[in-house]
């Protein structure tokens, strides 16, 4: 696969893990629920080309704002985590960390601490949030899950196997440099491993998805 078609798919898990996630976190009140008709509203502000707001309440409504929301959602999820696929592609090459892409998922906290709190007049990292500290912890973990995911879905493509890199044209560096990482003990297990843990993820994805869809998931049950 691609890289760019790579960090597609990483980048519809990772939203998705951080939105079932989000949806059993806030349940129990450790978290605050992502607010995907805010997402509509401001992101049809910035197609209109507003980008600030004194108050949340300063967002205006409009009509299909949480379909807008999922839409906008997703594609940034899309587009960040293809950043950091084409991006280890670029320039460093090889296998892309798994490690790495939960840190960058977590890294991209930034954009919501220092852009789209304020913009929508909450302040860096979410100050003046009437739910206090909670907001900007909230964001943090909410990346937590979003980084999770993009490492679940490079894992699913299997980018993180040498093979698959040669494959895909995702590295130059020469056959010789991935022997030691085949000939590594114990490299067999740690696949199993992480099989396993994919499959725990999936079904923590199964589990929340009535909490994020719970209207589709009526029609399913019914």
């Amino acid at each position: 696969m691609k890289p760019v078609l790579i960090g597609a798919v990483a980048g519809v898990v990772g939203t998705l893990m951080m939105d079932v996630l989000n949806a059993v976190g806030a349940r129990t009140g450790i978290i605050t629920r992502i607010d995907h008709r805010m997402i509509g509203r401001v992101s049809c502000g910035w197609v209109r080309g507003r980008f600030l707001y004194a108050h949340p309440g300063d967002v205006q409504n409009v009509a299909n704002e949480l379909i807008y929301g999922y839409a906008a959602h997703y594609l940034i999820g899309i587009l960040l985590a293809s950043a950091y696929v084409v991006g280890w592609h670029l320039l460093i090459g090889g296998p892309t960390s798994l490690v790495w892409a939960v840190a960058y998922g977590v890294a991209t906290t930034v954009a919501a601490y220092f852009f789209l709190l304020p913009s929508i007049g909450l302040g860096v990292c979410g100050r003046r949030s009437p739910h206090g500290i909670k907001l900007p912890l909230s964001s943090l973990i909410n990346h937590l899950f979003y980084g999770l995911g993009i490492a679940a879905g490079i894992a699913r493509t299997g980018l993180t196997h040498p093979s698959a890199c040669e494959q895909s044209g995702a590295t130059s560096l020469p056959q010789q440099a991935f022997e030691p990482w085949r000939d590594k003990p114990g490299a067999s297990s740690t696949r199993v491993a992480g099989r396993v843990r994919l499959r725990l993820g999936l079904i923590v994805l199964r589990v929340g998805f009535r909490e994020v869809f719970p209207d589709q998931s009526r029609l399913r049950s019914g």
